[in-house]
């Protein structure tokens, strides 16, 4: 056969300089489904996010009457359906890649018949996509938040003061935050605050004691 004849014909840019590569290779497989599976990966992330707003105990989104289902005992109750079946999704099409890695692990170079395995996990993880995308896709655009409820669970002691320096007390960064920030300043950066945490529930420096007095001592000290 003629290679550079038939590469002409075909109008291929230029010759494959290993036939057993060029009929070996599936890396152009299994970078697609990494692709596919990073993909179902976010969407999985989302819907645990989704489902969980939903729920009654935070009731932070409404799904829509579309894209979620009641039950016989519960007509009311909105189950996210399609939620759920975007998380068990991502698992599918991340096992097509591993199935193909796996597949691919085990072959000498060349062809072997265990390449044509590679049509059906690829196949499949595209049209796995193909049903979920445009599922979460409608889902998220239908739901709806309530801003009220968001607004009434926030609570000022958990927000986190801006900028890099370390928190300190009475400004807002809450009993974690004043710890850590005590710390810092104590010159003991990282080593005394997390044994702090689980120790002083009440979260105010003056139940802590450090080298047998309270930290705030040992502060003004310094």
């Amino acid at each position: 056969m003629d290679r550079v004849l038939l590469k002409e014909a075909l109008g291929f840019r230029a010759l494959c300089a290993n036939a057993l590569d060029a009929t070996g290779d599936r890396d152009f497989v299994a970078e697609v489904l990494f692709a596919l599976s990073l993909v179902g990966t976010h969407l999985s992330r989302l819907a645990a996010e989704l489902v969980l707003y939903s729920s009654a105990e935070f009731g932070f989104v409404r799904l829509s009457d579309d894209f979620s289902t009641g039950s016989s005992l519960l007509p009311q109750k909105r189950n996210p359906d399609v939620l759920e079946l975007a998380r068990a999704k991502s698992g599918r099409v991340l096992g097509d890649l591993v199935a193909l890695l796996t597949t691919l692990k085990g072959l000498p170079a060349g062809y072997s018949k265990d390449l044509q395995e590679d049509k059906a996990l690829l196949f499949d993880a595209f049209d796995t996509l193909g049903l979920v995308l445009p599922a979460v896709t409608g889902a998220v655009a239908a739901l709806t938040l309530d801003a009220e409820r968001m607004r009434g669970a926030l609570d000022a002691s958990l927000r986190a003061t801006g900028g890099g320096a370390p928190p300190r007390a009475g400004r807002g960064a809450g009993p974690a935050g004043d710890l850590g920030g005590f710390d810092r300043r104590a010159g003991d950066p990282g080593r005394l605050f997390p044994g702090l945490g689980g120790r002083a529930a009440c979260g105010t420096a003056t139940c802590i004691r450090r080298w047998g007095k309270p930290l705030t001592q040992g502060l003004a000290a310094r």
